[in-house]
C-alpha cells in the first residue's frame, strides 16, 4: 500500500500533495500538472479505481476517474512510447481491456481501445503514428499487429507486424524508433529478438553466450535511442541487468 508524494526536482522539495492508500501506478498528464493514479479497494488491496490530482490541490477535492466495478479485474495505468497518450489497462486471468487518453486533454474521458471479450488478452503501445497491440486473437501464442488511431475496434484494419507461430510464444514487446525488440519463448527458453524497422529480414536474436537462460525486456522508456535494457539470469550468472547497444550489437 503506498503513499504518493511529489518531489520538485529542481528545489529538492517534498510538495504538500501526499495521497494514501494508492497501489503505486501512475502517470502525468503532459501539463506535468495533472497526476493520474490507482486507488485500492480497502478490504481486497484489488487496484480498481482511477483518481486525478491536480498538483497543490487538496487531495480530498480529487476527481474519480473510473472504477472496475468486476471484481476478477484490477487495474493500472501507464503512458505510450510516444507519449502522447494514457493507456488503463484492467486485467482477469484470461481478458484484457484497455481504454486510451490523448495526454494533451486531462479533462477528457477515457475511450475504449477494444471492448473486452472473453478469452481476449491484449495488451497495446503507441508510437510513430500507431498503436501496437500484442493479442491473442486468431493467434494462440499471440501476435503483434499495428492499426491507426481511429480504427483500433476494426479488426480488419490489424495489420500484423510479427505473425502468429504455433511454436513460439510472444511474450512481450519493446518500440524504439529505429527497431522492434520482441520478448519470444522457443524450445522453452525466453531469448529477446531485435528487428530493423528499415529492413525486417536483417532481424537478429540477442546471442547471450550460455546455452540455459532466462532474459526479459526491462525498462525502456525512451524510443528515440539504440539502447535496449533487459534483464537476464542462467545457472552461472545471478539475477541482473544490462544494456545492449542495438548499433554496435
Amino acid at each position: 500500500i503506498y503513499t504518493l508524494r511529489v518531489k520538485d526536482l529542481r528545489t529538492g522539495e517534498t510538495l504538500s500533495d501526499e495521497i494514501p492508500a494508492t497501489s503505486g501506478s501512475y502517470e502525468w498528464a503532459a501539463d506535468n500538472n495533472t497526476l493520474f493514479y490507482v486507488k485500492l479497494e480497502e478490504e481486497t488491496l484489488r487496484p480498481f479505481q482511477l483518481w486525478k490530482h491536480r498538483l497543490g490541490s487538496d487531495p480530498d477535492e480529487d476527481v474519480l476517474v473510473f472504477e472496475e466495478e468486476d471484481d476478477t479485474f484490477g487495474i493500472y495505468i501507464t503512458r505510450s512510447k510516444s507519449r502522447e497518450y494514457l493507456i488503463l489497462q484492467s486485467e482477469s486471468t484470461l481478458v484484457n481491456e484497455a481504454r486510451i487518453l490523448s495526454a494533451a486533454d486531462p479533462e477528457s474521458a477515457f475511450l475504449q481501445f477494444l471492448p473486452r471479450e472473453p478469452n481476449h488478452e491484449y495488451s497495446i503501445d503507441h508510437a510513430m503514428g500507431s498503436f501496437f497491440v500484442r493479442t491473442n486473437y486468431q493467434a494462440t501464442n499471440f501476435r503483434l499487429v499495428r492499426v491507426a488511431p481511429g480504427h483500433t475496434q476494426d479488426k480488419s484494419a490489424w495489420q500484423d507486424v510479427v505473425a502468429a507461430r504455433d511454436d513460439v510464444l510472444l511474450e512481450d514487446f519493446e518500440l524504439f524508433r529505429d527497431e522492434l525488440v520482441v520478448s519470444e519463448r522457443k524450445g522453452g527458453l525466453v531469448g529477446l529478438r531485435v528487428i530493423p524497422w528499415s529492413d525486417p529480414a536483417a532481424a537478429y536474436e540477442i546471442d547471450f553466450g550460455e546455452e540455459v537462460y532466462c532474459s526479459g525486456l526491462g525498462t525502456n522508456y525512451e524510443l528515440n535511442t539504440k539502447n535496449l535494457r533487459y534483464t537476464y539470469q542462467s545457472l552461472a550468472t545471478p539475477a541482473s541487468i544490462f544494456d545492449f547497444d542495438m548499433g554496435t550489437r
